[in-house]
């Protein structure tokens, strides 16, 4: 039946229809198959390293395929439901270590920590990576708000801090625990030796165990190398003697020969070779 005076998307009869939809989606949501996120509505992407807290995502989510550990594709999509009613597709999950940078807090610097991130869902079409406060607190950490800052708490130490954005969300960034479509190769600790102007093995590692520096990493259980160029460095030569010693004592004792060629121009006389005698005596 047509009925004038309203506009399509104002229709009271597509509406019905509608909300007949949601609920009968809603009713899927119950039997604990699906999820709901909120903060991926935003048209901003975000960057590969920076995860998004959402206290309203029931599960975290990534838009990165390349999750590296456990990835477990889905025979069937599962749904995931936004805050504006729209209903996207989870098409896998998987593990990712989310290793947080370490900071310096009143002072003291952090030491890394590792948080298994267990079923991170990949999901193409959200904009941002999210962090589910529900799933962390699941995981016995704790999650506090205040007007510019998030800090996420466990064991009793802020292992980071989430600062909020001009678009009202709050970002924590990260190093998340990804195949790259490009190997990235975690450098030796001799590269860290030769970068640093060839400073003492004991110190690079003091560096790296320290958390002195900031992205410092190398192949674990490697111990100190030789490096040619100091031990050439540290060599010393004879000094050149002021005064040079006879060999020989008398003429045609000692003969030194040499000879060079062929020469690509042939002398005068058609030679190709020069070879000369020095008497060592003489010379």
């Amino acid at each position: 039946r047509t009925k004038f005076g309203h506009m399509v998307k104002n229709c009271p009869l597509n509406k019905k229809s509608n909300e007949s939809n949601i609920t009968e989606e809603g009713e899927q949501d119950k039997r604990g198959n699906e999820g709901i996120a909120l903060s991926s509505t935003s048209t901003n992407k975000g960057t590969n390293d920076q995860w998004f807290i959402d206290s309203g995502a029931t599960k975290h989510m990534t838009f990165q395929r390349n999750i590296k550990n456990d990835y477990k594709k889905y025979e069937e999509p599962s749904k995931i439901y936004l805050g504006d009613n729209r209903v996207i597709k989870a098409y896998g999950e998987g593990k990712v270590n989310l290793e947080y940078c370490s900071n310096t807090l009143k002072g003291k610097f952090l030491e890394n920590e590792m948080l298994v991130r267990t079923r991170v869902l990949f999901i193409p079409e959200i904009k941002k990576n999210l962090l589910s406060v529900p799933a962390m607190t699941q995981m016995e950490a704790e999650v506090i708000f205040d007007d510019e800052k998030c800090y996420i708490i466990k064991n009793g130490k802020t292992i980071n801090i989430g600062h909020l954005l001009e678009s009202k969300l709050y970002v924590v960034n990260t190093q998340p625990d990804y195949v790259n479509i490009t190997t990235t190769k975690v450098p030796t600790l001799r590269e860290w030796h030769c970068r640093y102007g060839h400073l003492n093995f004991g110190y690079i590692n003091k560096l790296a165990q320290g958390n002195l520096v900031t992205g410092m990493k190398y192949t674990k259980g490697e111990t100190s190398q030789e490096c040619e160029a100091c031990t050439r460095a540290k060599m010393h030569r004879i000094p050149v003697p002021k005064q040079s010693s006879n060999r020989t004592t008398q003429p045609l004792e000692l003969i030194h020969s040499d000879v060079c060629g062929p020469m690509n121009t042939d002398s005068i006389g058609g030679s190709k070779y020069i070879l000369t005698f020095t008497d060592d005596y003489t010379r």
